[in-house]
């Protein structure tokens, strides 16, 4: 079973994240396009996935999970696990 944490509680790559502010500013235009407000739209966590990846998502009120894989090199979490 993949680990749901807040996006705050890990590191990506600068290039993980060039990409994920690119797909968050086409999801805000897909957001208004649906008459979604930009309160509806609930922060981005993140699923540490069982194969090492990272999966940062987004999910969109009636129109679903908006996500981006993340592979393990690419990530780290900011605070140790206790």
């Amino acid at each position: 079973m993949a680990e749901i944490v807040d996006l705050d509680q890990v590191n990506i790559s600068p290039v993980v994240l060039a990409v994920w502010d690119e797909l968050a500013r086409h999801i805000g235009e897909l957001a208004a396009r649906y008459g979604i407000s930009s309160k509806e739209i609930p922060d981005e966590r993140a699923r540490i996935e069982g194969d090492g990846s990272l999966t940062i998502f987004v999910e969109l009120p009636r129109l679903g999970e908006v996500s981006l894989r993340v592979p393990p090199a690419h990530w780290e979490r900011r605070f140790s696990k206790n």
